[in-house]
């Protein structure tokens, strides 16, 4: 019994992507439907027209049974074919609309292998013609190949290329490739002094210090420190050199205009929310990773380097809060006046 229900539910499932609706004629079509239904063959929509004439539906495959069944004694026509394989056999016979449809999706294919339109987004004040060389000359114009493209370092020659390039962003969205630049701006609150003037190299924000490179002035902090903003990270006051041999003006200092590159990890904390059951997983990362993009742009205008990503998500009752937190790496020196200058 469990076989023959088995053979029945293979037969259901074999039934509707190829059946056929026949007619049969002749004397006794009630035991027509009793002969082909007692041969195992599955029967669908039977439906008596008039007393010599029955309609009904049968698998296709099971047209010659049917027909081997009945023999003489009955006359079987088919009225039509239905299901997916008529279509797929219709549609193969029409060997134009087929190359037709190859050509259409092997033009959408190849058109979405290449870059097609290109975009340089952000007001910098750069021609375009002179970046657009830059990006060619590095693999990227319009007609290159997608998958040659390589966006570390196309981003690495915009800043050799451009040093007041602050951000530079590569984004190809199907056929279109979007170039967005930001340019550094002036820290505020900052004034500009001459190259004669003493001043320190002073930390704009708390970060730990990754690397330190003095060029005039002496270094008051080293890789691995932790400084707060204020904090003097470069010194305006030198030992004076000594070019005799009077032990006593060992302890004479000068003031110089202190200038360095002081590196530092700066750690960022950032929020996202979303509505609960409304967004993916995948779609609220990339709204996150957006959100790291527009407060980087808007907030730290210089070059700097993520080293770090961290996104946790925690469910509340009706919204799902993203906690962001960035380790980047920036350059936090400014020049400040030395206070003592003069005395």
């Amino acid at each position: 019994m469990r076989k023959k229900n088995s053979a029945e539910r293979i037969r259901t499932v074999c039934f509707f992507p190829d059946y056929s609706e026949i007619s049969v004629e002749g004397s006794d079509t009630e035991t027509a439907v009793n002969m082909i239904s007692e041969a195992g063959i599955a029967l669908r929509n039977i439906r008596i027209t008039d007393e010599m004439t029955v309609q009904m539906t049968v698998r296709t495959a099971d047209l010659g049974k049917v027909r081997e069944i009945l023999k003489q004694r009955y006359r079987v026509e088919v009225l039509r074919s239905a299901g997916y394989f008529p279509l797929i056999r219709r549609l193969l016979r029409r060997k134009g609309l087929i190359a037709g449809v190859c050509c259409f999706i092997a033009v959408i294919v190849f058109q979405q292998s290449f870059v097609a339109e290109m975009r340089i987004e952000g007001n910098t004040g750069i021609p375009e013609e002179e970046m657009s060389a830059v990006l060619r000359e590095n693999g990227l114009f319009v007609g290159c190949s997608k998958s040659s493209v390589d966006e570390a370092k196309i981003r690495n020659s915009l800043y050799a290329s451009f040093p007041e390039l602050t951000w530079v962003g590569i984004e190809i969205r199907g056929a279109l490739a979007v170039v967005e630049v930001a340019k550094e701006d002036k820290m505020p609150d900052v004034e500009d002094l001459t190259s004669d003037e003493p001043c320190d190299i002073v930390a704009s924000k708390a970060g730990y210090i990754r690397e330190i490179t003095v060029r005039q002035g002496t270094p008051v902090v080293k890789s691995g420190d932790y400084v707060e903003a204020g904090d003097v990270l470069i010194s305006s006051v030198m030992k004076a050199n000594n070019t005799t041999y009077d032990e006593t003006r060992d302890d004479k200092t000068r003031l110089v205009h202190a200038a360095g590159d002081v590196e530092a990890v700066v750690v960022y904390k950032l929020e996202a929310q979303f509505d609960k059951g409304k967004f993916s997983q995948d779609r609220m990362e990339k709204s996150a990773e957006n959100a790291i993009h527009r407060y980087v742009q808007e907030n730290i205008p210089r070059r700097i380097e993520i080293l770090k990503k961290d996104l946790k998500f925690s469910e509340e009752e009706n919204i799902i809060r993203c906690g962001i937190t960035l380790e980047i790496s920036e350059n936090i020196g400014y020049e400040k006046e030395t206070e003592f200058a003069g005395t």
